[in-house]
């Protein structure tokens, strides 16, 4: 639902920019807050991308957020360790070790 969003170029400053280029097997893992892109795979080999959401055991999950790009009021949302501490988050859409 994200992949065909794109930043104006004038939002960015090139002269900040860093080109990383991967070999195969390799990964790049940054922060969502990062500006990135790549050009088309033409490489014939498949490409995969993996998100990851983590946030404090504090923080509440919102699941509906004007303007945005997508609905998150069905994401399952998984407790990976410690205790959840705020009555907000509402963890019935998923089961830990439980296929998705």
């Amino acid at each position: 639902m994200t992949l065909n969003r794109e930043l104006p170029i004038e939002n960015v400053d090139q002269k900040s920019a860093q080109f990383i280029e991967l070999t195969a097997r390799q990964v790049s893992v940054h922060d969502i807050g990062i500006i990135h892109g790549s050009a088309a795979n033409s490489s014939g080999r498949r490409r995969a991308g993996l998100a990851l959401r983590y946030m404090s055991s504090t923080s509440c999950m919102n699941r509906i957020m004007p303007n945005a790009s997508a609905s998150w009021e069905d994401m399952r949302m998984e407790l990976v360790g410690g205790k959840n501490l705020h009555k907000g988050n509402d963890f019935s859409l998923g089961e830990f070790g439980v296929g998705w």
